[in-house]
């Protein structure tokens, strides 16, 4: 049935009087998403190719952040958008880019529904049915923090969903990140790389904001290349990140936090001092600072094995950081420490005694709460890190965690608190366990391990 728009009568004085029928602004929300999906779903129409169906997920995706939860709009975004992964296919997926850009957000999200779409868009991207270029990694690598946060999450079907994504992104699984095998000249033409190489300067000398922006994201690939002439001038061009890092456009300066991560996977020690000195230096903005210790700490991530290898230079900054006078900037080192304990695992032996009396400390004296938080965190990711291996790294430090965990989660006001001090005392219950299973320990092992059981 068509509603009219307009409803003609006869004016008071002969003439004609129209009036805007309220019927037909009443629109059906609900019938025209169906009416969009049945379209969409048609493959004899030719226009609705997978450009054109990419595109309107995009801006489905965009859309959605910026609608409130309790409108109608939204619950009608989130079933479309479960229709798209249910029958259109992993085509949608293909601008790798703009889909991690809004996946970090939703990600963030208060709503479980659409972190838990958020959490299956992930899990198609990382399928394998999309490629994933070698410069595209990164971004992906980006996605690590906020499942970091989601592996804690109430919801255990969220919690271990993003336990599960996060594996397959921390590990590399070739599922998404496949070898690159190519075969690379010894002797590069010079001519093609300088002129890609001053061509990208030449766009970052540019007045205008998307060229700059754009010099930036090409000289970032260069580097990830490992471009000749790039790596052979690499002292000038990271002058030109650190440059840009203090650009008053944020579009800017975090291009230029991407590639300062960029030169930190093949270059750590040449740009770790950058890192170290503006991350620690308490003029610089909060916002710098913070995005510099998530940028390091995903560099560690990336490394691998061979993270032991930078265990003093990744543990001195967030140690230090951890008694900055900003509570903003402690609670983000504590965070960041707790992920390096846990990929270093055994590695923080040598540094051990350093780390427990710093977090041990701060959670007796600080009394902001992000920053308590993060102290719990870190035990429990120590503790997660060194397993069994509790009862040979830090014997005597195992009764205090524990009491502190205990009085959090039995005396805290904060939930929050509350739920990262139970999850500690879990993983200490899982140690003892297993440990009580095995027959070869030493006297001072099974003495610990009573402790542990008793506790």
């Amino acid at each position: 049935t068509i509603v009219e728009p307009f409803i003609f009568s006869m004016g008071k004085s002969g003439g004609i009087c129209v009036r805007i029928n309220t019927e037909a602004l009443k629109r059906d929300l609900v019938h025209e998403s169906e009416c969009l999906l049945e379209l969409i779903s048609n493959e004899d129409i030719e226009i609705f190719d997978d450009s054109f169906k990419r595109n309107i997920f995009l801006d489905l995706l965009a859309r959605i952040s910026k609608v409130d939860t309790d409108d109608i709009r939204y619950s009608i975004i989130l079933n479309i958008l479960v229709s798209f992964l249910q029958n259109v296919g992993s085509s949608i997926l293909d601008d790798v880019p703009e889909v991690c850009i809004f996946l970090k957000l939703m990600l963030d999200a208060e709503d479980d529904s659409l972190v838990s779409i958020s959490l299956a868009i992930l899990s198609s991207l990382l399928s394998g049915s999309v490629t994933i270029k070698k410069e595209e990694e990164i971004l992906v690598f980006d996605l690590l923090e906020p499942l970091s946060k989601l592996k804690m999450h109430e919801d255990s079907e969220i919690a271990s969903t993003a336990k599960i994504l996060y594996k397959t992104i921390h590990i590399r699984d070739i599922s998404w990140c496949k070898p690159v095998i190519e075969i690379v000249e010894d002797t590069p033409n010079n001519e093609n790389y300088e002129d890609t190489l001053s061509h990208a300067i030449e766009c970052i000398n540019d007045p205008l904001l998307p060229v700059r922006g754009h010099g930036l994201v090409a000289l970032r690939k260069l580097v990830l290349k490992r471009d000749f002439m790039t790596l052979e001038n690499m002292d000038k061009i990271i002058d030109i990140f650190e440059t840009n890092l203090h650009s008053d456009e944020s579009y800017i300066y975090l291009g230029a936090i991407m590639c300062i991560a960029a030169v930190g996977d093949i270059m750590f020690m040449k740009i770790y001092p950058i890192i170290r000195d503006i991350f620690l230096d308490q003029n610089q903005t909060e916002d710098i600072r913070l995005k510099l210790g998530e940028v390091l700490l995903k560099i560690a991530q990336r490394m691998d094995e061979i993270v032991i290898k930078f265990d003093k230079e990744l543990l001195t900054i967030y140690l230090t950081g951890a008694k900055d006078s900003n509570s903003t900037i402690r609670a983000s080192s504590l965070a960041n420490l707790a992920e390096v304990c846990e990929l270093l695992k055994y590695g923080i032996k040598p540094c051990v005694e350093e780390i427990m009396s710093c977090v041990l400390n701060i959670i007796q004296t600080d009394t902001n709460d992000e920053v308590i938080r993060g102290c719990l965190v870190a035990f429990a990711q120590i503790l997660q890190g060194l397993g069994s291996n509790i009862t040979t790294v830090i014997p005597h430090h195992i009764r205090k965690i524990y009491y502190i965990l205990k009085n959090v989660r039995e005396n805290s006001l904060d939930k929050v608190a509350s739920y990262h001090a139970g999850v500690g005392l879990s993983i200490i219950d899982d140690i003892a366990s297993n440990l009580m299973k095995e027959t070869s320990l030493t006297g001072e092992q099974q003495r610990l391990t009573n402790l542990l059981k008793i506790v």
